[in-house]
């Protein structure tokens, strides 16, 4: 299983990521698990409690940059 997590302060976004990516894991016949989150912190405990195959990631979640 992939295991996929969305990080973004924009929940719209966060939804059309989501459905981007379920269309090309069907088309591929891959096994998917999507997690939305929309703080760094929820991502930071995500990340250490579980592993995640992809992340993707807003460059400005919050007004904070995720890149540091």
């Amino acid at each position: 299983m992939i295991n996929v997590i969305i990080c973004d302060d924009d929940i719209d976004f966060c939804e059309i990521i989501e459905y981007k990516i379920k269309n090309h894991m069907k088309a591929l016949e891959f096994d998917y698990k999507i997690t939305k989150i929309h703080n760094l912190n929820d991502l930071k405990s995500l990340i250490n409690e579980n592993s995640a195959d992809i992340v993707f990631i807003d460059i400005m979640v919050k007004d904070i940059n995720s890149v540091n």
